[in-house]
């Protein structure tokens, strides 16, 4: 849920580098990626950077004479039985954000494109330039 106060330092807290929930309720604090847009994550990530294999970016096809530029995932197995049970639980749209070094770099609401142990997200929120600098700063996170 997005809030517009200013966090409580005690609000604060430091996460392993991975995927989360983004929780309605209370939870650890975070600013995305300096906007002054505040999230409250689930505590506990659905999957730990130590369990993606590869990240690759590209375009998808075009339709309606536009394309998007999209982040895909790969995870190893821990990862992606994770992955996917956290996804199949989503009933209504949910959001996952990505924590990397204690900060939350993207929000990204599901449902995914899920592919064996592949999950894609594209965003019109992202171009292709971002996407390419926010799979270094993951490669070089781990």
């Amino acid at each position: 849920m997005i809030s517009f106060r200013l966090p409580k330092k005690s609000q604060l807290g430091t996460l392993q580098s991975g995927w989360y929930i983004i929780s309605n309720d209370s939870g650890t604090h975070f600013e995305l990626n300096h906007t002054k847009k505040y999230y409250d994550t689930d505590p506990v990530p659905i999957v730990t950077i130590k369990h993606l294999i590869s990240t690759n970016v590209n375009m998808s096809p075009k339709v309606n004479n536009k394309s998007y530029a999209i982040i895909t995932f790969t995870f190893d197995a821990i990862g992606t039985s994770n992955m996917n049970k956290a996804l199949a639980e989503f009933v209504d749209k949910r959001q996952v954000g990505l924590i990397l070094n204690n900060k939350l770099k993207c929000v990204a609401e599901a449902p995914f494109s899920i592919k064996g142990s592949s999950i894609s997200m594209s965003s019109s929120k992202f171009d292709l330039e971002q996407l390419k600098a926010l799979k270094e700063e993951i490669d070089n996170s781990h």
